[in-house]
């Protein structure tokens, strides 16, 4: 049955005075504490009112535009809200509203359904189980509320969602090309940003106040850990740059560092059509960017990536790989060594030594939380804890008023969902790397092949950095993911077609 035009325009306009209303709301409420909210909310409703008048494939589009900045902006509310989270109930509405197929018929889309119908019995579990004694403080107000399972499952449905319709757009492989090439070229834009915030602090430029370097500056090394303790302390709403949290900003960069490599390698090999219009030179600033983000786990992750790719390339392309790293790096040292951007005591190399230092790892927080999850895990190991409501759990056990982040995304749906919601969720980049490992030898001299080599390595290096931090995999994630299933497809109907 087609939806018919007025009845869209209709829901529209309902959309449209629902914005309204929650930005009035939220400006009553808040105008004295965050001029800048009411701003955001203000922008936010009228793009909202433009957007439920156009077709689905562009607010697509505009999503991918914006997928980038829920490692790189985003605004705390108890919890982080990105535009992707306003976006994709949008485009949600315009798909249903428009009569437009979701792509039930993959195994991955199986996948996905099963979990989230996991995470639905694991929001009864939440509501069953009873939960420890908690005194939370009053910036965990909302956090700690009953609305906390419910707040988490609606967010990963969200999420989850986007991944089907991902999936759906790139069935296309034009729309696949550019959307991938979108992606892209944001990610070497906010690389720049991420590295011209090492030298706004340093060198008191501009913006320096929003960007706010982290670990960069010399006079940083002792405070590394308060800049990076963030949204548990923020109460109400309030925006925040995250290029001061190398996590999130290390593992987005680990998306496209692998991949730009591999284009790179092959850049004179590949089609027009396949090629990035981007200079050569500007490939390499996501690396550089994601080396003085100082994150370990990110480095450890970017090095698993390269690592993948060189198990699908020549020996000798290998080798140029390891050798444009090696003189990425040291090219990024010297130049920050002598631009001054450190002072004379202290060199990028003793705030690497820092980081890597083994008494303060083994004296990190998470070595006795990850402890304490894998004894909430053992207490509840089919069903878990219920989802969000590990964070009471663990805060209970430490005695402590904040709520306490499984620093998984596994992890987590291990300790909340359970054993099944685990395994679920792992065979959704596990059954992709399967299929690709299997794929790769029959596609080596397609056009397509570097594109499936690097966006493999991607999904790899973020899979292994999402083992230590996160409890929802993030949207930039779950969208390199579904590419890389739809590039999977597209490079087996185009093996069959010369097969047969």
């Amino acid at each position: 049955m087609v939806v018919p035009r007025t009845l869209t325009q209709l829901l529209s306009a309902t959309v449209l005075l629902v914005a309204v209303a929650l930005t009035w709301v939220v400006a009553d409420r808040y105008t004295a504490a965050n001029p800048l909210l009411i701003a955001l909310g203000i922008c936010s409703a009228g793009v909202i009112a433009m957007l439920s008048l156009v077709r689905a494939r562009s607010i697509f589009f505009l999503l991918v535009a914006v997928l980038p900045l829920e490692a790189t902006l985003v605004v705390e509310a108890g919890f982080s809200i990105t535009l992707a989270y306003m976006l994709t109930p949008l485009l949600l509405f315009a798909l249903i509203s428009q009569n437009e197929r979701f792509p039930w018929q993959y195994t991955e889309s199986k996948l996905t359904l099963a979990y989230l119908a996991v995470c639905a019995l694991s929001l009864a579990v939440a509501l069953m189980v009873e939960s420890p004694n908690f005194q939370a403080s009053g910036v965990m107000s909302m956090r700690a509320s009953a609305l906390r399972p419910f707040v988490q499952f609606g967010l990963i449905g969200l999420h989850l969602s986007f991944f089907l319709i991902t999936l759906k757009y790139a069935a296309e492989e034009s729309t696949l090309l550019k959307v991938v090439k979108l992606y892209v070229t944001i990610a070497v834009l906010l690389a720049a940003a991420g590295i011209y915030q090492t030298a706004a602090v340093a060198l008191d430029l501009p913006l320096k106040d929003f960007t706010f370097a982290v670990g960069s500056a010399a006079e940083q090394t002792a405070r590394y850990g308060e800049t990076r303790f963030y949204s548990a302390l923020i109460a109400n709403f309030a925006p925040r740059g995250t290029f001061r949290e190398s996590l999130h900003f290390s593992n987005y960069l680990c998306s496209v560092v692998p991949f730009l490599l591999t284009l790179t390698l092959y850049r004179k090999r590949l089609p027009q059509r396949w090629k990035l219009n981007i200079p050569t030179v500007a490939l390499f600033l996501p690396a550089a960017a994601l080396f003085l983000t100082l994150s370990r786990s990110g480095w450890a992750a970017c090095v698993a990536g390269v690592l993948f790719v060189a198990l699908f390339i020549p020996k000798h392309q290998a080798l140029r790989i390891g050798a444009v790293i090696l003189l990425l790096l040291v090219g990024t040292v010297a130049i920050f060594q002598a631009s001054g951007l450190f002072e004379s005591s202290t060199s990028i190399w003793d705030l690497i030594a820092l980081r890597m230092n083994g008494d303060l790892l083994l004296a990190d927080p998470r070595v006795e939380q990850g402890q304490i999850l894998l004894q909430t895990w053992l207490a509840h190991p089919l069903l878990g804890v219920g989802i969000g409501n590990y964070g009471v759990f663990a805060a209970a056990a430490l005695g402590s008023p904040l709520l306490i982040s499984a620093n998984s995304v596994f992890l987590a749906a291990l300790v909340e969902n359970g054993l099944v919601g685990f395994l679920l969720l792992t065979a959704l980049p596990l059954l992709f790397l399967f299929r690709m490992w299997r794929l790769a030898p029959h596609v080596r001299d397609y056009a397509a092949y570097p594109y499936l080599v690097g966006i493999g390595a991607g999904i790899f290096a973020m899979t292994a950095q999402y083992f230590t931090f996160g409890d929802r995999p993030g949207f930039y994630y779950l969208f390199l993911l579904a590419i890389g299933y739809a590039l999977i497809r597209h490079l087996k109907n185009d093996l069959h077609a010369n097969t047969n």
